[in-house]
Order: structure tokens, then sequence, then C-alpha cells
């Protein structure tokens, strides 16, 4: 049960000036906004769960606000993380600088809807302060309380406050918002679950290989099993491109039972979601039941 929006209407408000005359931005915003992300849409999420839809013009302001929010986040965690990214292109600075502008974006957007109440704009800039705070923390060694302290720390705060905006959006009263805020924080953490599966399991070797942060790996690494001493070289081995390295050592994160773990997670994420959704006053609970099932979905091929 996905949700419509007037995608071009999006475009439209990234069209404006000066983004149509800033070529760098402009080329990087059109390759981002043909992915028409999920993320984007949690606002609407739970505001028509709660009061309908609000009209093609707001809600398309409110898509292009997360689609900012969003993308600011990702350059910053492209030139933190070293990863793929426009900083590659134009360079730390400029890259850094792009993301400012598509971050104070956000909130203009906002603003043109008409959408700037003070309860509203501050779900906004706790969504980006909350998510800044988590990217910074890194040198941690990887045991699954590090790896939940860091989930909640850099991967929550989108998801959790975009719900809480939908809501606040919606005018619903506070412990309502609430609701929503831990129906956010729970699906945060099973968006992040469900990515680490599809990235260990990836073929080619996804990043997560080298980084050691994904969920399966700190399980490989803190649990007892047989033949563990082995498998820093089978994770070299991967990191070198060995022929067959990969399938090799995604077999045994099948074998150890670490694939089995993350699914059972996953699971009991959706679970204590499905019943946050149980206690919740509104109008169309299937459009949560659908937001909270699809992760699992996306990986129901795991468990074969």
């Amino acid at each position: 049960m996905e949700i419509d929006v007037d995608w071009t209407m999006v475009k439209t408000l990234f069209g404006s000036r000066p983004f149509g005359k800033w070529n760098v931005l402009s080329f990087y915003l059109e390759r981002l906004l043909d992915d028409k992300r999920t993320d984007w849409l949690l606002p609407l999420f739970a505001s028509r769960s709660l009061v309908g839809e609000l009209g093609p013009a707001t809600e398309a302001a409110i898509v292009a606000s997360l689609a900012a929010a969003q993308a600011s986040i990702i350059v910053v965690d492209s030139i933190i993380d070293n990863d793929d990214g426009i900083h590659q292109e134009v360079g730390a600075g400029q890259a850094a600088n792009i993301a400012s502008y598509i971050q104070a974006s956000a909130f203009r957007f906002l603003s043109i809807a008409g959408l700037n109440t003070r309860e509203v704009v501050d779900e906004l800039a706790k969504l980006m302060q909350e998510t800044a705070f988590g990217q910074q923390i890194v040198g941690r060694e990887f045991s699954e309380e590090n790896y939940w302290e860091l989930v909640d720390a850099k991967s929550v705060p989108f998801y959790q406050r975009a719900m809480m905006l939908g809501a606040e959006i919606a005018g619903a009263d506070a412990g309502t918002v609430l609701s929503f805020g831990t129906l956010g924080a729970i699906l945060g953490r099973m968006v992040q679950v469900r990515d680490d599966l599809v990235d260990i399991m990836a073929v080619p070797a996804s990043a997560d290989w080298s980084q050691q942060g994904n969920l399966l790996l700190v399980y490989a690494n803190t649990v007892d099993w047989k033949g563990k001493k082995k498998w820093e070289g089978s994770v070299t081995a991967v990191l070198a491109g060995k022929a067959g390295a990969l399938e090799t050592a995604q077999q045994v994160l099948i074998d150890i039972g670490a694939v089995a773990y993350a699914l059972h997670t996953l699971t009991n994420l959706a679970e204590s979601g499905l019943r946050e959704i149980e206690n919740m006053g509104v109008k169309n609970k299937d459009l949560l039941h659908w937001l909270i099932n699809e992760p699992i979905q996306e990986v129901e091929s795991l468990a074969a």
C-alpha cells in the first residue's frame, strides 16, 4: 500500500532558483529524486493515517522537505565515511556547501506550504541535530550493545522525527505524536537491520565487509562458533576479492546462524511495531501496517 504523490510537483520545487542555476547541485538532485524513496513519504504515512490526504501541493512540499533533509545527510555522511559521493566530484568543501544549502531548503519547502509552525519546524530541526550528533560517533569497538547505540544515534532519528513531523502537521495531540515517534524508532531499527542483511549478502561484496559495523558481522565476531579463529582470514579474503571467498563467507554467516539471528531480530521489531499501532488511535492502520511489514518482505528470500 504505497502512497501516491505528485512527483512532478516535488521536482518543480527543486527546479526553482537557484537549484536550476547551480549545475552540479541540479544534476545531483536530479539523480537523487529519481529514486523516489519511501523514506521521504514517512510524514505522509503519519498524517494520512490520522486525517487523510492533505492536498497535492502540501504533500509535495512535505516530501521535498524530507528529500532535502536526507540528501544533506547523505552528502555529509559520504564525506565522513569516505564513501562514493558528490564530494569525489567537487571536493569536500564544495560538497559541504551543497549540503548546507540543501538542508536550509528543507525548512524553506515547509515554509512555502505554510507548514512552518513551531512544532513542525522543531521536529525537522531535531531530525537534523540528532542525526549530526550520531554521525560524529566513531571508533567504538563493535559489540551488540554498541551496535544498537550507534543505530539509535545515527539511523533512528530520521525515522522517528519524520513520523513525529507528520503527526504534528496533522494536528495530533502530544501523546499521539510521541506514539508515532516510538513507531518511527522501531522502523528505523528495522530499516538498519534490513540494510545490513541486504548489504552483507550482496554480490559483489559491499563496503560493509570492511567496516565491521554490520549486525551479522557483529554476531560472527561476538558469539562462539566452531571455526571462528579462521573467520578473520575469511573476511580478509573477501576484501582481497579472492575467487569464491564472498560466497564462502556468506555461507558461513548462514551456517552459524547470523542470517537467522538478523531475521529473528527484524521479526521481533515488526511485532513490537504492530503492537504499537494497535494502541494508537488512527483512522487508517493499514498504511502503518504496510510500513512496518515492508522491510521484512524485502528480505523474505534470505529465509529460504
